[in-house]
């Protein structure tokens, strides 16, 4: 008799509560992939600045990074969520990985950067504020005008 298959992940691919698949990911394998994830980031291609990692090489994507190194979109989301606090080792490659990939979108100035940066960093345009109307300066002083 065949063995029933347990499903672990529902249907858009998030763990299901209680599936010992999610168990792999602890601090320590985590870490591993965050390490391998940030060599790939700081990689310097040639003439790079090798004592810079922001300029070592091209990514610019947290996509591009993570499929080189086979760690899936809801794996980092899993990542995200599993290690929020702001003092282990894991929570800090995390963030110091997504600085590196902002500062790298800041950098290059091109018209799709600055689209990544809105949609994923939460960047905004510099908002102007039209007033109209008059303006009074009657209760205004004036200290060594003529």
């Amino acid at each position: 008799m065949a063995k029933k298959k347990v499903q672990n992940r529902s249907s858009k691919g998030q763990f299901l509560k209680g599936n010992k698949e999610a168990e792999k990911w602890d601090e320590k394998n985590v870490s591993k992939k965050l390490d391998q994830i940030w060599d790939v980031l700081t990689k310097p291609i040639e003439d790079a600045d090798e004592n810079n990692p922001v300029r070592a090489n091209n990514i610019k994507t947290l996509a591009e990074c993570c499929l080189m190194v086979d760690v899936t979109k809801n794996e980092w989301d899993y990542f995200l969520k599993k290690f929020t606090d702001e003092n282990s080792a894991v929570f800090r490659k995390i963030k110091n990985i997504l600085w590196l990939l902002e500062a790298r979108l800041i950098y290059s100035g091109e018209t799709i950067d600055i689209f990544c940066l809105k949609n994923h960093y939460r960047y905004t345009d510099k908002n102007e504020v039209k007033m109209s109307g008059n303006l009074s300066t009657d209760n205004v002083i004036r200290i060594g005008y003529k």
